[in-house]
């Protein structure tokens, strides 16, 4: 085993694993929540994830291991799958296959969405947060009439269903 730090996050040092994770970063434009962010009783995003991915059974069980001593410094979007619920050519479980989490400094918010996935056969993940709540609490919502890449009907749309 190497000992080279860059080495921790290299994907091939991971065990056989039935879950897949994947994250998109959003901006946050709400900077008091930056006040949340102590250099003392938080862990890095990365350290927090590599932990997840080790200890976890379940999507569920990833979301709650990642929400621990949340740092606040890397605000993602994660959608993580539990390829053990996954059956090919079969009808996809009504629970427990696919999990959203979306992280601002101060506050994790997860939930079970594998409802959305069955009703609309993917989740598109765009750099914009899902959750109402995040999107409140990152100020995205006052921020993104300015960017021209992205558009309050798609927020409103992606709010009205969840």
């Amino acid at each position: 085993m190497s000992l080279l730090t860059s080495d921790l996050e290299h994907e091939s040092k991971y065990p056989a694993i039935k879950k897949a994770n994947i994250e998109t970063t959003y901006s946050i434009f709400n900077m008091p929540l930056f006040d949340h962010v102590r250099a003392v009783g938080q862990i890095p995003s990365w350290i927090r994830v590599k932990v997840a991915n080790e200890l976890a059974s379940t999507a569920k069980e990833w979301c709650q291991i990642y929400e621990r001593y949340n740092s606040g410094t890397y605000n993602n979007q994660w959608l993580v799958v539990d390829y053990k619920l996954f059956k090919p050519r079969q009808n996809l479980p009504p629970i427990g296959l696919l999990y959203l989490l979306e992280q601002v400094p101060g506050t994790i918010i997860y939930r079970d969405m594998t409802w959305y996935l069955r009703k609309y056969t993917y989740f598109p993940s765009y750099n914009v947060p899902y959750f109402k709540n995040t999107t409140t609490l990152s100020g995205f919502d006052k921020f993104v009439s300015f960017l021209n890449y992205y558009s309050l009907s798609t927020l409103k749309f992606r709010h009205s269903l969840s």
